[in-house]
Formats: structure tokens, sequence, C-alpha cells
């Protein structure tokens, strides 16, 4: 008997964020792991932002998890987009990174990043995270 748990999203799609493909199949295969079976993956956050406008029902995507350092637009650029331009204040936003200063954290949070988790992180902290920025309420004055 398996005893892989149990999905926290069944039939939603969780978006990975990252330009490094090891990481992008890594977060994957945690997600996948975890239970989740509508993965998308986007290299940048101009390819994530192009997924989002795909999703005419504001719906289907629940979840991002994006990394902090990429080119052409950062996570930051991305959070700040969903949260402000899009008001997607809604979408829980993890923020990976491998910048561990407290400043990163307090501008991820201050852009409206549900959690940061720092590189490299366990299945279980990324589980952790998950539930804790599903678990927010999302409202428009919680992201300005």
């Amino acid at each position: 008997m398996t005893d892989k748990p149990a999905p926290i999203l069944s039939d939603r799609y969780v978006l990975i964020v990252d330009d490094e493909p090891f990481h992008l199949r890594l977060v994957h295969k945690i997600v996948s792991n975890l239970g989740y079976s509508h993965i998308l993956t986007a290299d940048s956050g101009l390819t994530a932002l192009q997924v989002i406008d795909k999703d005419t029902t504001n719906r289907a995507v629940e979840l991002i998890i994006t990394d902090w350092d990429m080119p052409d637009m950062s996570g930051l650029e991305l959070l700040n987009e969903m949260r402000h331009a899009r008001s997607r204040y809604e979408l829980p936003i993890i923020m990976m990174t491998a910048h561990k200063s407290g400043d990163v954290v307090s501008e991820a949070v201050r852009q409206g990043a549900d959690c940061v988790i720092f590189k490299p992180f366990s299945a279980a902290t990324l589980k952790e995270k998950i539930i804790i920025a599903r678990s927010r309420e999302h409202k428009p004055e919680e992201s300005q």
C-alpha cells in the first residue's frame, strides 16, 4: 500500500516559475509527489504572465511558486504585476530564493508574497509553505 499524501489541490493548477531547468524539475517532482496532478511550468516571469493570461476564468491557476532571481522579469516583478497591476490578490504566491537576507523576505512580503522559501529546501518545507500560503485570506488591502 502506498502512503502517498492526499493532494491539497485536486482540479486546479500549480504554476512553477524558474529560469533554472534543474530547479523547475526539482520543484515539479516535489509538488507532484505531494499529490498535485495539474502542474504548469514557466522559465520566466513573462512566460508565467502568458500562462496566466490564457486562464480566462482566473481560477484554473490556484498557486504560483516562483523564483526571485530571473532574467527579463524577476519573481518580485511578477509578484508586483500579479498583485498590483492585475489585482490578483486571491492567488497564493510563494517566492523561492537563494538570497538569505531579512531584506529579501521583507520586500517579498511587502510586495504581496504569501511565503518565502530559501533554496535549498526540503519537500516537507515546501509542503508547509503551500499549506500556509493557501490558508491565508487574500484581500486587496493586504498587498498594498
